[in-house]
């Protein structure tokens, strides 16, 4: 065996090391604690007023700060707490192959909860990952017009490029995306 041999050896990625630590450290929390990671997960901005009124889990302050003291990738940032972003995928993954039914239906909750706020781009998101295009694509056809008026031409490039992989027909955010490219000069796309 010669100097340096597997030195540079192929091993697992990155991602897969981050999922097996973060699946362990999941795994060593008591089950309550280990419930609220993957309920709240589903919110990208964590309060424990949104945890609580959003989702309806109760003592949600206190599994905010059972979560922070156990290091848990918490992060504050201006108006709460968010996970970072592999480790927030991870619960999101976890929720969904664990329990589908409810994956499916806190997101449906939250996207409401978003419409009625008229935070209409997370609700929006939410919809989508319940499953329900239907409603995703009913915001997206009520907003396009205002959005592209506003200038909102990504999120409105966005929107369409996730409903398009859907079975969906969105002529007013198909429109306003036609009229994007054309401006920019993009005809192709």
């Amino acid at each position: 065996s010669g100097f340096g041999d597997g030195l540079f050896s192929a091993g697992p990625e990155p991602e897969a090391l981050f999922e097996a630590l973060a699946s362990s450290m999941l795994q060593a929390q008591l089950p309550d604690l280990r419930h609220f990671l993957l309920e709240s997960s589903t919110l990208t901005r964590l309060t424990p007023e949104l945890c609580s009124t959003v989702l309806g889990i109760p003592n949600s302050a206190n599994w905010l700060n059972a979560a922070r003291t156990q290091n848990m990738f918490l992060t504050r940032v201006p108006g709460g707490l968010v996970y970072h972003t592999l480790f927030r995928d991870f619960l999101q993954n976890h929720l969904h192959q664990t329990n589908p039914g409810r994956f499916a239906e806190l997101h449906e909750r939250a996207a409401r909860w978003f419409e009625e706020r008229d935070d209409i781009e997370q609700a929006f998101d939410h919809y989508l990952a319940a499953g329900r295009t239907d409603s995703a694509l009913n915001i997206a056809e009520s907003t396009a017009v205002s959005l592209f008026s506003q200038g909102k031409h990504e999120t409105l490039l966005r929107w369409n490029e996730r409903l398009r992989t859907a079975p969906a027909v969105a002529p007013r955010l198909a429109h306003a995306w036609a009229t994007i490219y054309a401006d920019r000069l993009e005809y192709q796309a």
